[in-house]
């Protein structure tokens, strides 16, 4: 439990401490709509700096086949509803072997912020 909001694993609780501790306002386990596709990411991630909002899924059981094929699901699903990985939805992945420190995990989201911040920020010269 993190903030009075229960959450499914200690990796998630982590991930959302180090969302905390970078000031990044977030909504455990949403669910909603991207064009006709159902979205559920573990983290809402919101963006006013860059009017947008993007999403963070942090996969702990990469060493289960049935949480494995679950998830491939899921990725598919932000992929049709025409989300961008690295750019819309971030990954933060762990196994029973291995879980990523916070540098780690604070340079996969500076990657989606970047990419948010290159993508919204700086507008292309017109071609008149």
């Amino acid at each position: 439990m993190l903030n009075g909001t229960y959450m499914r694993s200690y990796f998630e609780t982590d991930v959302a401490q180090l969302l905390d501790d970078l000031d990044i306002e977030y909504k455990y386990e949403t669910c909603f709509r991207v064009g006709t596709e159902k979205v559920s990411p573990d983290m809402s991630m919101n963006f006013p700096e860059f009017n947008r909002c993007g999403f963070l899924e942090a996969l702990g059981g990469l060493g289960n086949l049935g949480y494995v094929n679950k998830n491939s699901r899921k990725i598919a699903n932000y992929i049709n509803a025409g989300l961008y990985i690295n750019r819309d939805v971030a990954f933060i992945s762990s196994d029973g072997d291995y879980r990523p420190d916070h540098q780690t995990m604070r340079r996969i989201i500076g990657v989606m912020t970047d990419s948010l911040a290159k993508q919204y920020l700086f507008k292309k010269p017109s071609s008149d």
